[in-house]
């Protein structure tokens, strides 16, 4: 359908410069829009239901800078949760990176679903564009993608979720309630990250201009090319914040949080269970020994 849309929309340059109307074209070629994530949602959550399924929800050790920085920090994910190092001071080196090694809070199919979401953005990107205008652009990847995640996503993790919801899983049941607040935390930096896939071609080369200036000695236009970039910038995250703000974001982190709330309320009444067995058996004695203690020799 990409190959498809990108040759229907040369032909249309073509038609438009010789003076004939293509506006029902787009309009037919945006009505595609629909079916093409649809497909494209289809094959991700394949993709991650298998990889959160074949997570064994064990811990994942991060053990050198290389790891931290493409396990943790490349998705924006959290080292420790809020709250973990309550009452302790951690001295991060000079580059961020926390004492090695650390278990991180999270299991390993959270950064392979972040990046599989990534994937979907680029993909979905490479399909608007041309059938949106620059300031369009981001709007329309954000309403996509936060779709995907609110009915992808939250379904995948919340079927894990129900598979370990057992007395016997306690731990896994944690680990859950875990990965959905650290990928909630991660929106952020998906955000920012959706933000420069989006930006247009000509605020990259704004942004490279600077360097060409000074090579020649124009710093003071330089610093105006930068300052033009800076604005662009702003002005979509502006953009960011106004769609998310009022919509699906929002949304998809209210999903998350439920999800974790669900697995902590699953652990907690598990505890509860294993501590009404303890006082039962306590009440009807059975926490003596089957057998009669020997006796004191000391007499």
């Amino acid at each position: 359908m990409l190959l498809v849309k990108d040759f229907v929309l040369l032909v249309c340059v073509a038609l438009e410069r010789a003076g004939y109307q293509v506006a029902p074209v787009i309009e037919l070629l945006q009505g595609t829009q629909a079916r093409y994530h649809a497909l494209l949602s289809a094959q991700l959550q394949g993709q991650a239901a298998a990889a959160v399924e074949a997570d064994v929800l064990g811990e994942l050790e991060i053990r050198n800078e290389a790891q931290h920085m493409l396990s943790v920090a490349e998705y924006g994910l959290p080292w420790q949760l809020e709250g973990a190092a309550a009452g302790r001071h951690t001295q991060l080196s000079a580059s961020g990176v926390p004492p090695l090694p650390y278990v991180a809070p999270f299991t390993c199919c959270v950064p392979e679903v972040l990046s599989l979401v990534r994937r979907y953005v680029i993909d979905s990107l490479a399909y608007l564009r041309g059938l949106h205008s620059p300031q369009e652009l981001l709007p329309a990847v954000l309403h996509q993608r936060d779709r995907m995640l609110g009915k992808v996503l939250v379904e995948v993790l919340s079927f894990k979720a129900r598979s370990v919801a057992s007395e016997e899983m306690m731990r896994e049941c944690m680990k859950v309630a875990a990965n959905a607040r650290a990928l909630s935390a991660a929106l952020d930096g998906l955000d920012d990250w959706t933000i420069q896939q989006a930006r247009p071609e000509w605020a990259a080369l704004q942004v490279a201009a600077p360097a060409a200036g000074s090579a020649q000695g124009s710093s003071k236009a330089g610093l105006s090319a930068v300052a033009a970039a800076a604005e662009k910038l702003a002005r979509a995250r502006n953009r960011k914040a106004a769609v998310a703000s009022g919509a699906l974001t929002s949304t998809v982190q209210a999903a998350l949080r439920a999800l974790q709330d669900a697995s902590e309320r699953d652990v907690l009444r598990s505890l509860t269970g294993r501590i009404e067995q303890l006082l039962q058996s306590s009440r009807r004695g059975d926490w003596q020994p089957p057998e009669q203690l020997p006796t004191s020799q000391s007499g």
